[in-house]
């Protein structure tokens, strides 16, 4: 298992990563190159939403297994970001913590973050696609627009600034991610880093940390809220290969896979 002090430095790293891309992403901006200029303010959104992911993964060391092999998913890094950026407004918007210390302000956001009534923080790739999917459909929706909107989620923004795509027989180009797509995601991201340098020095602070940590962990009913896999017959077979030596005989995999294969579902129980 990663330790939490591994963790801690990637979540820094992470940071680090963000701020480049933020720069990097205005830079792009400033010199016209707009499609690109919002691609990486994603991407340093997805970054962002990493160091968030990674910071909890120190905090309950026994789930960040379950936090990292999630964060290959684009879409599962664009929800725990949207969830932490909407606590964090709900947070500061409240007249309940309007006076807090910015200190107290991240303490009560990775405090809401930790609780199970909150939702799932990290969801499944298959509900962060659907999510994303049915996010971007809303915003062309008629019966909530009175006509199709020009805005798109970040998710499809980057793929739609990086990639000519063909859609409905008609041609679409990167170019048709202007400065407007531009300045939205690169505000957002700048938004949250503005807020990044206490959360950077309680990372690289141990005593910060442990003090920080422990206060989450102490939360009446802390523990994050991880959406479980659904596992079918071919997800069980593919999670019994991984825990063969790489000396397995062919006899050995087929048996693994015919015993995982009769493994029942856990809402078939």
């Amino acid at each position: 298992m990663t330790s939490p002090k591994t963790f801690r430095m990637t979540a820094v790293a992470a940071l680090t990563n963000a701020s480049e891309l933020c720069a990097e992403a205005e830079l792009l901006g400033e010199n016209g190159h707009n499609s690109r200029a919002a691609a990486l303010a994603v991407i340093g959104l997805e970054e962002f939403s990493k160091t968030v992911a990674c910071t909890l993964a120190g905090i309950f060391p026994e789930q960040s297994d379950a936090v990292w092999n999630r964060l290959n998913d684009h879409n599962v890094k664009q929800w725990i970001y949207q969830t932490f950026a909407g606590l964090e407004d709900q947070i500061c918007e409240s007249d309940v913590y309007s006076s807090l210390e910015p200190k107290a302000v991240l303490l009560e956001t990775f405090r809401a973050l930790s609780k199970s009534e909150w939702g799932n923080v990290v969801p499944t790739k298959k509900s962060a696609n659907a999510a994303a999917k049915n996010d971007q459909e809303s915003l062309n929706d008629p019966r909530m627009h009175a006509r199709p909107t020009e805005i798109m989620t970040a998710p499809f923004i980057k793929n739609a600034a990086l990639y000519v795509d063909v859609e409905k027989g008609e041609l679409l180009l990167p170019s048709r991610i202007d400065r407007r797509h531009a300045n939205y995601e690169i505000r957002g991201l700048a938004w949250s880093l503005e807020h990044s340098p206490l959360l950077r020095q309680i990372l690289s602070d141990d005593h910060q940390w442990e003090a920080f940590a422990g206060a989450v962990r102490g939360t009446p009913g802390a523990g994050l809220s991880i959406e479980e896999e659904v596992l079918t017959p071919k997800k069980s077979a593919m999670k019994e290969l991984r825990r063969l030596p790489e000396t397995a005989t062919w006899d050995q995999i087929k048996k693994e896979m015919e015993r995982a294969s009769r493994v029942p579902r856990k809402n078939e129980r």
